[in-house]
Parts: structure tokens; sequence; C-alpha cells
């Protein structure tokens, strides 16, 4: 099994580096969660609104100097998500 990507999320929240962030997101996330919306008869639309592809996009829209406030309420339920997630067993 694949290390938790609610954990990635949240350790992601402080990356340095958008190449990383990236390959993380192409080569663990994505392949996780479209596990996930397989399994819960999801497609694009629940990819594209996951938790963890949020925060993955906050930070790379953070490291290239975007900060949207709009998107501060969405960020906080993410990461409130991703705790929670990241501490199940």
């Amino acid at each position: 099994m694949g290390r938790n990507i609610y954990e990635l999320a949240l350790q992601a929240q402080s990356a340095s580096n958008s190449g990383g962030l990236i390959r993380s997101l192409a080569s663990e996330v994505l392949p996780a969660v479209w596990q996930e919306a397989e399994a819960q008869g999801g497609g694009t639309d629940f990819v594209n609104r996951h938790p963890v592809v949020f925060m993955f996009l906050y930070q790379l829209m953070f490291l290239n100097g975007k900060e949207p406030l709009e998107l501060s309420d969405r960020w906080a339920e993410c990461n409130r998500v991703c705790q929670e997630r990241a501490s199940a067993p």
C-alpha cells in the first residue's frame, strides 16, 4: 500500500519545490484519488474537487506568488479533512 495521501497533502503545505510537488501529485496522489473515485462511483469531478488535490494545487499557487484569499475557507475545510484522514487507521 502507498503512502497516506492525506498526510502527503499536509506535508505539501510546507513544500518549496514545485517540481517535487508536481511529481508527487502525478505519481502518488492522482492514482490514489482515482482509486477512491472509482470505489465511490465518482469521476473527473470527484478527482478535481478532492481535498488532497486542492491542497497540492493551492501550494503550487502559493509557490507562484498567488495566495487567493477567496479560497481560504476551502483551504481550511480541506486541511481539516486531511488532518482527520491522515490520522485514521
